[in-house]
């Protein structure tokens, strides 16, 4: 999270490249790839100096597919919210008891 102090030195010219920084959201009812792409485009031909090196999905086909057409020099990571998530999900953690899951685990709860 990136405190309103931040924001201000990002306006004054700071550089916080470690950090990411949502640029957009879009709602749709439908998660095609063409509706995807089109926003995209759109956020592009928007704001041309915005060059996204690293863009983080959920792991959509049609998310990244599009990212990867209109964006092709960016790379597309996995958000790790995401994939801790899905771990959750499909793992019995119970089932590896030598292992210690708490670090990672309840930053990421699911209630």
């Amino acid at each position: 999270m990136v405190s309103n102090d931040q924001y201000s030195n990002l306006a004054q010219g700071y550089s916080y490249s470690h950090l990411g920084i949502p640029v957009t959201w879009m709602l749709a009812s439908n998660g095609t790839m063409a509706t995807i792409a089109f926003f995209l485009r759109w956020v592009r031909d928007a704001s041309p100096s915005v060059k996204p090196v690293v863009i983080m999905t959920d792991r959509d086909q049609a998310q990244i597919n599009a990212l990867e057409a209109i964006y092709p020099e960016s790379t597309v990571n996995l958000c790790i919210w995401h994939v801790l998530c899905v771990m959750r999900l499909h793992f019995n953690i119970n089932q590896y008891p030598c292992y210690d899951f708490t670090p990672i685990f309840p930053l990421f709860s699911l209630t």
